[in-house]
Order: structure tokens, then sequence, then C-alpha cells
């Protein structure tokens, strides 16, 4: 392990390592001093010369680029360079080994044309190589941007450039990034991210890059597509702890704190439904991610009845006034007919929601909301046959002699939704409906 006064890493990293490559996508998270950028070099150490370092001190300026001579040797001088430097130094150094009139210069024309044609999707602003001296093929080029020399455009352009550029270098497989949102804007970031983590893109664009490992302040950056890829860094007197996101609530509350804890910096949704527990939270989500692909929807699951008026007020704490808010008409709360509080509904309508956005199911369970046909197929039987369901250890259903617990029927029937689903008329008519006229 590298050298840090005091410090240790509460973890294996050859393990670590092992584990990650099978993802190809891993992302750290913490506060500041949380050790994320310690993580990181520990782990390019342990990699080797095959893996590069992208570190936060690369603000280039380029205002014209020369020839650079070959170096065969280029990875095993500029990794040995790095490791020497962080062995021997005092103090954090954030120098960047490759510069960007390197990366530039090193690179194949054809290699040159990707980055200029990645850079141009993610900024909308058109790229070229331009000769200072177009009648002497020796003279020094520049970097044109939208009519301008790349040295006068934004730090961020710059970044963003140097990021790709790192990136498209295929004499490594793998990768760490120290804050790549670094000087760029959300928009810019929400660009970055979503090309980077896209599969198409990585085989298009980076095929070489098997392990991209990312440590960042911005929720932007976290994978939300497999929440499992994101890490909690944290430092506890010298020693660095590293806990994976497990679940759905975990990862919200990563976000949260990543934000500063303010909900609407958050989601920003179109709809904000909260649910009493896990099982309506996984059927109620799925359904909605596929009734409403386009819009940005907030499902979240409270735990219990009694939780609700909780993430209610936790609501009211960012919103100051429902009532008054954005979200006036944009907040449900589905309920099952029995309560364990008799006053439940009147409670949620003393937190500002309408009568009219609380969803009170007719039966008690989520599992009454099920389509028909997709538990016919679960159970192997007929519509008659489900009224014969048996409720065992107050947890599981059987039917027919398969038995699968709540949460294992609650996934399976998320699993074998499509667009042509049919649901119940309750179901649609009290909630899908509510929610497609408010979206209208």
């Amino acid at each position: 392990m590298l050298n840090r006064p005091n410090t240790t890493i509460n973890l294996n990293l050859e393990e670590f390592e092992l584990q990650r490559k099978q993802s190809g996508l891993t992302i750290f998270c913490g506060s500041n001093n949380s050790g994320k950028s310690f993580l990181l070099k520990n782990l390019h150490e342990k990699t080797g010369y095959t893996s590069y370092f992208l570190a936060v001190q690369r603000f280039y300026n380029a205002h014209q680029f020369t020839n650079s001579q070959f170096d065969p040797n280029k990875q095993q001088s500029l990794f040995q360079n790095f490791i020497g430097n962080f062995r021997s130094s005092d103090a954090n150094n954030e120098q960047n080994i490759l510069d960007l009139n390197r990366l530039i210069t090193d690179m194949s024309n054809t290699k040159r044309k990707t980055l200029f044609e990645i850079c141009e999707t993610l900024l909308n602003q058109s790229f070229r190589l331009v000769d200072i001296d177009p009648n002497n093929k020796f003279s020094a080029s520049f970097i044109e941007i939208n009519g301008i020399n790349m040295s006068y455009t934004s730090a961020g352009t710059r970044l963003l450039v140097t990021l790709i550029a790192t990136l498209l270098d295929d004499s490594y497989d793998t990768y760490f990034l120290d804050e790549p949102e670094l000087g760029l804007t959300p928009r810019i970031q929400t660009s970055v991210s979503e090309f980077l983590y896209d599969n198409g893109n990585r085989k298009l664009y980076f095929p070489h890059v098997k392990n991209l490992y990312i440590s960042t302040h911005s929720h932007i950056f976290l994978d939300r597509k497999d929440i499992n890829n994101n890490f909690v860094i944290s430092n506890d007197s010298g020693t660095i702890t590293v806990n994976q996101i497990k679940d759905i609530s975990s990862f919200h509350t990563l976000q949260f704190n990543l934000l500063g804890n303010t909900f609407e910096s958050l989601f920003l949704p179109s709809l904000i439904i909260i649910v009493e527990g896990n099982t309506d939270f996984i059927y109620i989500k799925s359904v909605l991610d596929i009734k409403f692909p386009k819009n940005k929807l907030t499902v979240i699951s409270a735990g219990s009845d009694t939780a609700i008026i909780q993430e209610l007020i936790r609501l009211e704490n960012v919103l100051l006034d429902i009532s008054t808010s954005p979200y006036k008409n944009r907040i449900f709360v589905v309920v099952d007919k029995v309560h364990s509080s008799a006053t439940l509904i009147g409670d949620i309508e003393k937190r500002k929601i309408s009568k009219e956005n609380i969803i009170e199911w007719d039966s008690n369970g989520i599992e009454y909301q099920y389509p028909i046909s997709i538990l016919c197929d679960i159970f192997s039987c007929d519509e008659k046959a489900l009224k014969k369901v048996k409720v065992v250890d107050g947890d599981k259903f059987e039917i027919n002699g398969i038995c699968k617990t709540k949460t294992e029927l609650a996934d399976l029937v998320a699993s074998k939704l499509t667009n042509v689903t049919i649901y119940p008329n309750e179901f649609s008519s009290k909630l899908i409906d509510k929610i497609s006229k408010t979206l209208n």
C-alpha cells in the first residue's frame, strides 16, 4: 500500500480489484478527506502500468501543439514516475502525468478525429485541427473550436478534451478518474456520464477500456443502472472504509448526501409517490417506468404505513409548505385498506395532501392489484383458482402447490410487465389514470 501518515485501508485491494473486473465500472463517493483519491492511487499501484490515473490537476492551456517524440516505454516510465512522486512526496501530488499537448500529439490521425467527434457531440461545438502555416507541414498546429483557438475557450472545455483524450489512449485497459466533473456544468456532466456509462459507446469508442474507476462528489456520476457499482468511502481516525451500495434506500441516502440533503436538487421529479412497503415499491415503480418512460417519477418506500407521515414531514422540511409548492398536486400517497392507525388518512390530509391524491385500495395488499394474466402464468392456474390463495406464515402465497413469498412474487410480477399488460380496473382508475391526467 502506498504511504500516507497514519492511514490504512480496511480492504483487500487485490480481492477488490479482482471482483470489480466483472463489472467494468466502479464509482467511489465520499466527503472531502475521506480517502477517495488515496484509494484510487493504491488501486492504480496494484493494477500496474496497464492502468492510468487521471489526477485532478489537469488545467492545461494549449495555444499550439508541437510534434512529440515516440517513446516505446511510455507506459512503464509514466507509471514509475507516478509511483516515485507519490512515495517520495511529503504532501499529496495531484499533478497529471500526461499533459494535454502530449495527449493530442501522441494520437494517430484516426484517434484525433474520434476525439473531435466525441467532443462535438458532448459540447455541440465544432472542432478541427488547423496548421499555423499551411505551407509548412512541419509547422505547429492548434485546435479550433467554433472558429477560435482552444486556448481561448473555457477551462471546462479544455478539461473535457483532456478527459476524453486520456480515455482514447489504448495503451491502457484500466482508468482511474479522479473527479471527472471538474469544470463541467451539470448539463455537460450529465452528457459525459451518460456517454461513458453507455455500453454501446464504450464498445464503439473505448473498446480497450476494460475497467473504469471514478471518484466523485457529483450525484450525476453515480451509476443508476446498477446501484451495486456505487461505493461510499469514509475515514474514521485514519482508517478508510469502503461500503457498497446494495439497496435503493442506501442509494437515495447517498444522493441526498452528495447534494447537501436537499430533496428538490436531488430528484426534481414530475411526481412523488409514497408507498407503504417494499413490494408496493417494486410493483408500482416497475409499472410507472413502463407506462411513463419519458417522465421522472420518484417512488418512495416508507417501510410501513406508520412511517408515511414521517416521509411527508421530511418533504415538508424541504418544500416548506406543500400546499403552496409546485408539488401541491404532484404528491401521491398509496395505502392499503387496513391501517395500523385508525386516523392514518386524516393524518395524511393534515400534511396538505389532497384527498384526491390519497390512493386507498379496496383490499389489503398490493397483490390484489397485480395483473390477473401474470398471476395465472406464475401459479399455472386459471382466474378462478386465484381466489383459493392460501397465506402461509403471513408472508407466503400458495396456489396450485406453488409457493412464493411476497417479495418473490413482486419481483416475478415486475419482471413480466410489458407495454401491453392489462391491469386491474381499480389499479388503472385510482393510480395510472390519475398520474396520466396530472402529467398532461
